[in-house]
């Protein structure tokens, strides 16, 4: 038999987890003396719609780990993702009871909002959902919970911070600041993956894994760290997606202009604005600061090159067009800028055939490679 007496359980989507997540677990396992808190990600949730863009069931539970490897007392537990389907929270409760062999006498919190709370009624087997565990409830700020009838229910007191997962995700989209309302690790997997971004069809997230898959290839061949090509490469398109006057939006209310040809263009705004996400929530980790500006700087002009640019610039800039110069990254050029100015000559008999302006940043990019 297990010598946990108290256990807290602690569901939800973390759709991302949040500082709000982690204060109100330290709360619950201060006050309750509760001996572990098992952070359980949702497979499906019954009562709340995932978006069709969500990170992954495994990916919600890769940023729940990176919040509980650091604190003693805490565990993300896979059990619900691991059971597939619908995650009922009678289930999940039978099954940490047999599997971890607690002792009947063991005393089970369930961590829950006062929101939350109010729908226990509708649950699957609420009567036995009741009888199987206590609820440890926090109230939003001049909230008071509202309890059903039969729940034994213990009140959290304190202050945590009053977000929301949805908030979080419709800033990211905007590519606001969310420092400081994530912890840093789940910041950083957040920003390694580009979770949180525009909308993809599944057409564009296979031109942006060939992109990655190439930039790597390239980095290899031409002594280039991977790590900053890669990051570039599944940046590069994240918000390409994003509707015109959205982009124009999310550039202006940062201070950036958007010049006629971008306004009449405005394909070439979307880089600008996966940069700008870049610049105010970071590069993750493993990438420094050179190769950070480096990263921002591939992905806000790889619609058009400029002059002067840095080795993840070409790289990104010559990966971006596969499939469309080259069949396979084995067919670009061995020599780095042999390549640069072969995807250069290509863009612009594009842009010419296509009757498209030629944005001066583009020009000023070919005269710099000897382009004409």
């Amino acid at each position: 038999m297990t010598e946990l007496q108290k256990i807290g359980i602690f569901g939800g989507l973390f759709n991302p987890p949040h500082i709000g997540h982690l204060q109100l677990a330290k709360l619950a396992k201060e006050q309750l003396n509760l001996d572990q808190i098992l952070w359980i990600p949702s497979n499906v949730p019954p009562h709340k719609e995932l978006g069709a863009h969500s990170p992954s069931a495994e990916d919600r539970l890769r940023m729940v780990e990176s919040i509980t490897g650091q604190t003693a007392g805490f565990e993300a537990c896979d059990i619900e993702i691991k059971r597939k389907g619908t995650s009922y929270t009678i289930d999940t409760l039978n099954e940490i009871r047999s599997e971890r062999s607690l002792d009947a006498d063991c005393e089970i919190y369930f961590l829950i909002g006062s929101d939350a709370l109010a729908l226990l009624p509708t649950w699957k087997d609420a009567e036995n959902v009741k009888k199987n565990a206590k609820f440890a409830v926090f109230g939003r700020s001049g909230e008071s919970a509202v309890i059903p009838e039969g729940v034994d229910v213990v009140e959290l007191q304190g202050s945590i911070l009053d977000t929301a997962s949805s908030e979080l995700r419709s800033r990211l989209l905007k590519c606001e600041s969310i420092q400081g309302e994530v912890p840093d690790s789940v910041l950083n997997l957040i920003q390694e993956e580009a979770f949180y971004g525009a909308p993809i069809s599944d057409g564009l997230a296979e031109h942006i894994q060939e992109v990655e898959d190439s930039a790597v290839h390239l980095a290899t061949r031409w002594g280039v760290s991977p790590a900053p090509a890669r990051l570039a490469a599944r940046y590069h398109d994240a918000y390409r997606t994003l509707g015109a006057e959205d982009a124009r939006m999310i550039l202006e209310a940062a201070g950036e202009k958007v010049d006629e040809i971008e306004s009449r263009n405005p394909i070439l705004l979307h880089g600008r604005v996966a940069a700008l996400r870049l610049e105010r929530n970071g590069t993750g980790t493993g990438i420094n600061k050179k190769e950070s500006v480096d990263v921002t700087n591939a992905v806000r002009y790889h619609t058009t090159g400029r002059r002067e640019m840095s080795e993840i610039e070409q790289i990104l800039f010559v990966a971006d067009r596969i499939r469309k110069n080259w069949s396979d990254v084995a067919d670009i050029p061995a020599d780095r800028m042999t390549a640069v100015r072969d995807a250069m000559v290509a863009k612009l008999a594009f842009l010419s055939s296509n009757d498209i302006e030629v944005h001066p940043r583009t020009s000023e990019a070919a005269e710099w490679l000897g382009v004409s």
